[in-house]
């Protein structure tokens, strides 16, 4: 259950560490949002059910304009002891914040991100049911994982609030009772995806080019499925095409988005779907 679901936005590829910096091409033309802290503007969502807590991942691509203030990215609330909020701080660091029972569990960053006229592309992937406590929450910025920490306690939490039945935001912060909102965002954001049940690397998201070497904004990654009851046929492009031979079923696993069309042709034809 994607939270923030924006086909227009959403990126994806393939590959490691980026040595010529951010090509984010075209995609963000008409495709990306501006947020003024001084309008306190942000954008909200309350999911109808909860998804998995344990394991999702967030992306975006942001473009800072203003330094030196508290700007939240992302989060969730759903009382002062038990809320979540990615991001920057007062001093350029980039910080993961989980209140968990009021206990405060965290990755603070030790870099500064201060280049307003650079695109980064941040990731937050998580899986809380690692044995390696370590591996739970890890941070990447444009494809490389940040490993030098000021702080790293976020591993030894519980699952936090993203992904359950209570209001998200991007681009402010919930705290306090009601919630108060605060620590709006000024910069720019596309890109953003949020996928539940899966704990994707940034080659998820994006690839290396290997004539430029920059790191590339791509299409999100299409819903993987499973099909019974017949063979695999082709590969036709992005799409996987599966011929029925007999009553089958076709499943899809949880992320991206998912296209599907299904031909009867002969005998009963198409059904059941």
């Amino acid at each position: 259950m994607p939270v923030f679901d924006s086909s227009q936005t959403m990126m994806a590829g393939a590959a490691a560490q980026a040595t010529g910096g951010i090509d984010v091409g075209t995609y963000t033309d008409g495709k990306s949002l501006t947020f003024n802290d001084g309008s306190s503007q942000f954008l909200y969502d309350t999911p109808a059910g909860e998804g998995s807590r344990d394991i999702w991942t967030f992306s975006c691509w942001i473009k800072r304009h203003t330094l030196g203030t508290y700007q939240s990215i992302f989060g969730a609330w759903s009382s002062d002891a038990d809320r979540d909020v990615l991001r920057f701080t007062d001093g350029d660091t980039l910080n993961w914040q989980s209140s968990q029972s009021s206990s405060t569990k965290e990755l603070l960053t030790n870099r500064k991100f201060r280049d307003t006229s650079a695109w980064y592309h941040i990731v937050l992937k998580v899986d809380t049911t690692l044995t390696t406590e370590t591996d739970r929450y890890r941070l990447y910025v444009n494809g490389v994982e940040e490993t030098d920490l000021a702080t790293n306690t976020a591993h030894s939490g519980a699952s936090g609030k993203v992904n359950d039945d209570v209001i998200h935001w991007i681009g402010a912060r919930g705290h306090g009772a009601g919630p108060t909102v605060d620590s709006y965002g000024d910069f720019s954001l596309a890109g953003i995806s949020l996928v539940d049940g899966k704990s994707l690397d940034p080659s998820a998201f994006a690839h290396e080019s290997p004539e430029t070497g920059a790191w590339v904004m791509e299409d999100i990654p299409t819903n993987e499925a499973a099909a019974t009851g017949g063979n695999l046929v082709s590969h036709a492009g992005q799409y996987r095409v599966h011929k029925f031979t007999s009553n089958g079923t076709i499943s899809f696993s949880q992320g991206g988005k998912v296209e599907y069309l299904v031909v009867g042709a002969g005998g009963g034809g198409g059904g059941n779907y």
